[in-house]
């Protein structure tokens, strides 16, 4: 298995290369380009001018892995290798003119394996100014630092020349990046950072699995919480939770039986340089005669920092390895994310957008129907003021499109078209605002027309019959309580009184205040539930009774009669 290559002391001729590690790095920061059928580049190359150049990169910081990668169909390579002296290098450089040209009389690709031979270009980003490319902009100097701070190179890494006869090899039998196996495979970086032999192996001091080589086995991680949930970005843990990693490797032809070792950072032992605490395991290896490996630690063993990441290396029967990495994110409790979800009640309908209007930052802009959801993260206690915006509706594009913002989902509404939310919990908090066409053909019936409770104890919720609302139509029904008023037209809200909310319950939307913005969606030619709860055994509702609920959506509308048979309720 691969070890930690001890550093190596050396001395750096070239001074700019020391400019260049603090601006590539405070300056850029890659992205990850590995795809789901990618595979990972493991190992390290060998420069005498500037040491190690690490194909996994795997930094103590937050920025997460941006390994080299091949491709799928095993041709292209792409990504990040990382210098602790020249910073990222970049395996598909952009190639043009200008800040992007290739050095004068050369031409090429960037890094392709055709057979057994590994062709084309690389480039060190630590030669811009920002970023990794350069541009055409000459007072911009096309991107590129001033020559004396690259020491009048370039960046370009050549793979492969004739003058004299050199070049990176592959061997697709073993994976590595050495056809013959003699442990010398070259590139030139100019005389500033020289020859690069991506399979020093022979190397007086360097250890086993120097070689850069291409992972064989396709090992993949996921992680999740105690409650299977997988773990995102957006479904991120507290530090104090459990997760599990489990990793797959997906070979058609596996040699059983397989290794699984796991650590974290690059290092010693097994393969990595730290074990994880917490773990029974003492060499950090399972061998199983299946295809997957779960492994559970606390998010606190593992590095410091928001991104948590452990690493597990898997070799089969036949010596063939793969590698995974298992980020989680971690929750700030100082923070919670709002999200916002639009409707435009219809099939893609964008009828509107909503926009956050305060704060400033971070914000939520032109977040529509067909965006699925928006969301941003704030400091709990903040009060985010959102509003919404209707499109006009065509072909005039004189009216605006009507809406409602679900409800129970805003704190308060300043005005019809503003929703204010407290951001007053790390759970995160959601809204919900639908639009649809008042002047929209839709046909609305109800089954039975009437509802009631007849019994409930006080202190006690109860909840009527149900009536089954249909929206005959061949588009969905945005359906809206229009009002709810006793025989003698008294609304029902002022015969409640706070504690004592009278309820509905529409499709999906339950135990929302039955005002005239409680709403819920029909899909087209489909039904949906609808029936009222009373929260407390209340004389007010019972005085009241019987009530006439109007449902209404487009040009459809229903008419419920509710009752309130509750005996014994006090005057």
């Amino acid at each position: 298995m691969k070890k930690y290559l001890a550093r190596w002391p050396f001395f750096i001729l070239i001074l700019f290369i020391t400019v260049s590690l603090f601006t590539a790095y405070v300056f850029f920061n890659p992205q990850s380009v590995l795809g789901d059928t990618s595979k990972i580049l493991s190992g390290f190359a060998w420069s005498s001018n500037i040491g190690w150049i690490q194909m996994d990169s795997d930094l103590d910081n937050d920025d997460g892995d941006y390994p080299v990668t091949l491709s799928g169909s095993g041709t292209t390579l792409a990504g990040y290798a990382w210098s602790s002296n020249i910073g990222w290098i970049r395996f598909d450089p952009i190639i043009g003119v200008d800040g992007n040209a290739l050095p004068a009389g050369q031409t090429g690709s960037s890094a392709q394996i055709a057979g057994n031979l590994v062709t084309g270009w690389i480039r060190a980003c630590s030669v811009f100014k920002t970023g990794c490319a350069g541009n055409s902009d000459v007072s911009d100097d096309f991107g590129l630092k001033p020559d004396s701070a690259r020491g009048g190179w370039d960046g370009w890494i050549n793979l492969g020349g004739t003058s004299p006869n050199y070049g990176v090899t592959f061997n697709p039998s073993t994976g590595e990046f050495d056809a013959d196996g003699s442990g010398g495979s070259f590139a030139w970086g100019a005389t500033n950072v020289g020859w690069i032999n991506f399979c020093p192996k022979n190397l007086s001091g360097a250890v086993t699995n120097a070689c850069v080589s291409v992972n064989s086995l396709n090992a993949e991680c996921h992680a999740y919480d105690a409650m299977g949930t997988e773990i995102t970005e957006d479904n991120p843990i507290n530090i104090d939770e459990q997760v599990t990693f489990t990793v797959t490797v997906g070979n058609s032809n596996p040699a059983f039986p397989y290794e699984f070792c796991w650590g974290q950072g690059t290092g010693s032992g097994c393969g990595f340089q730290d074990n994880i605490p917490g773990d029974v395991d003492a060499l950090n290896t399972v061998s199983n005669s299946i295809n997957s490996e779960n492994k559970t630690f606390t998010a606190s063993d593992l590095a410091v920092g928001s991104l948590k990441r452990a690493r597990v290396m898997v070799t089969d029967n036949l010596d063939r390895i793969g590698e995974a990495s298992c980020l989680i994110k971690l929750k700030d409790n100082s923070q919670s994310t709002l999200t916002v979800y639009v409707n435009g009640n219809d099939t893609g309908g964008n009828k509107g957008m909503v926009d956050s209007q305060s704060p400033a930052s971070p914000s939520i802009v032109n977040c529509r129907a067909s965006d699925g959801s928006c969301s941003a993260i704030y400091l709990i206690g903040t009060v985010v003021t959102l509003k919404a915006l209707p499109d006009l509706i065509p072909p005039l594009n004189t009216v605006p499109y009507s809406f409602n913002w679900e409800t129970g989902v805003c704190d308060s509404n300043p005005t019809p078209d503003t929703c204010q939310v407290t951001m007053s919990s790390d759970s995160g908090r959601s809204v919900t605002v639908n639009f649809y066409d008042p002047n929209q053909a839709i046909s609305l019936d109800a089954s039975p027309k009437f509802i009631k409770i007849v019994y409930q104890d006080a202190g006690r919720p109860a909840t009527s019959n149900k009536s089954v609302i249909s929206n005959n139509s061949a588009i969905p029904a945005n359906v809206c309580v229009e009002s709810f008023v006793s025989v003698s037209g008294t609304d029902i809200n002022t015969v409640t009184n706070t504690e004592s909310r009278v309820q509905c319950n529409g499709g999906s939307v339950t135990g929302r205040d039955c005002r005239p913005n409680f709403c819920f969606n029909i899909g087209p030619n489909s039904t949906a539930d609808f029936s009222v709860k009373v929260p407390d055994k209340s004389a007010r509702v019972n005085n009241g009774s019987p009530y006439r609920i109007k449902l209404k959506a487009g040009l459809g509308e229903v008419i419920i009669r509710f009752e309130y048979q509750v005996s014994d309720v006090g005057p």
